[in-house]
């Protein structure tokens, strides 16, 4: 007899959709936020997860009418396997070299602050043997370890307080979405959209969700959390720095971790910087699990272990591609709006899909019956 597969609950997936949503582009958003939208851009965040928590609505939406099956299931029972197999393969190696870019950039970043003697490509290497320890394991294990990273990575919202002492609320202007750089534009607001990309991965969680909606209370509680963790991070910024300095300063979050000071620790910034690594993993291990699942409906006899090696391959190759922060930035945004536009599409497509299979399934069941 076959073990029971544990099934993951709304608590789990809370977890979960925080840390894939936290990555390298927290750092820069109250910095993205005064360029793009301008004075007290932080409320522009609102609205901006406004936008993301329709997206999740539609794939509630899809979950309910596809019964929880999974996209590659949809696009199967329309389309032969054969016709999909260019289409997995572009969009595995697309994930794939996504999380690597995510995980380079943060080394990067890393190195510069922290290591600046060490091999950026030495650094990165330890990141990949992490990612592959997790990918190897079956998703309840990997959730069950993102778990402990988010008691990680969310204890620094208790530093906080620490900043009250040069945080002034005289700082913040009268005026809303004013002093931008070149206007109120279409791609100032996508590109202050990007922080919000990672959730999407919960649409590779479908056949491990128990088959209660309640999973998405925890879904959208996941990214009310994350919201409130964003709102923390821009009202600290903007109340920290003047907003022509918040402007000027490419990461104003890791500028203002350089003013706590505490007895016993010096460049406390280092360390705190450390703890974000732990989210930095999960979003290239989420990219990771996206791949894999994607290249097994090509080559499904092949061991995962072996598909797993190979991922982490890839994944260190491309990493090693890149060697200026400059560099992964560039990509890393260009890469986050293919994504985004992904996490939009992918429901969008798929509920009609589920649609016609659930008319299918119900005439079969009428003419049998």
């Amino acid at each position: 007899m076959k073990p029971v597969k544990e099934k993951l609950n709304g608590f789990h997936v809370a977890l979960l959709v925080y840390m894939c949503e936290v990555d390298v582009t927290v750092f820069s958003l109250p910095h993205v936020l005064a360029k793009n939208i301008g004075t007290n851009g932080w409320v522009a965040i609102f609205l901006l997860s406004a936008v993301f928590a329709f997206n999740i609505f539609l794939y509630q939406i899809l979950f309910r009418v596809g019964e929880g099956r999974s996209a590659f299931e949809l696009l199967e029972g329309v389309i032969p396997k054969g016709i999909l197999a260019p289409f997995y393969l572009t969009l595995s190696i697309f994930w794939i070299a996504l999380g690597a870019v995510v995980g380079k950039n943060f080394i990067l970043l890393y190195q510069i602050l922290a290591f600046q003697t060490t091999s950026p490509e030495m650094i990165f290497l330890l990141f990949c043997l992490i990612v592959y320890a997790l990918l190897s394991k079956d998703i309840y294990s990997i959730v069950k370890a993102i778990t402990i990273f988010f008691l990680l990575t969310c204890s620094m919202n208790l530093l906080v307080p620490f900043f009250f002492d040069n945080w002034s609320l005289v700082r913040f202007t009268t005026s809303f979405f004013q002093g931008t750089e070149s206007g109120q534009t279409i791609h100032g607001w996508l590109e202050a959209s990007l922080v919000f990309v990672g959730f999407e991965f919960i649409l590779f969680l479908f056949p491990n969700f128990e088959r209660r909606q309640k999973v998405f209370k925890g879904i959208y509680i996941g990214h009310a959390f994350f919201t409130f963790a964003l709102l923390l991070v821009a009202i600290v910024s903007f109340g920290f720095f003047s907003f022509q300095e918040v402007q000027a300063l490419p990461y104003p979050v890791i500028n203002t971790m350089e003013y706590i000071e505490l007895p016993f620790i010096n460049r406390l910034e280092n360390l705190i910087f450390t703890f974000f690594l732990f989210a930095n993993i999960v979003s290239t291990v989420t990219f990771g699990y996206m791949g894999q699942v994607t290249l097994k409906r090509i080559v499904p006899k092949l061991p995962d272990k072996v598909l797993v090696f190979a991922i982490i391959l890839l994944v260190f190759a491309v990493g090693c591609f890149f060697r200026i922060l400059r560099q992964t930035e560039a990509w890393l945004e260009r890469g986050f709006y293919i994504e985004m536009a992904l996490a939009f599409a992918m429901p969008i497509v798929l509920i009609p899909i589920a649609m016609v299979l659930k008319r299918k399934g119900k005439a079969a069941a009428h003419e049998s019956g």
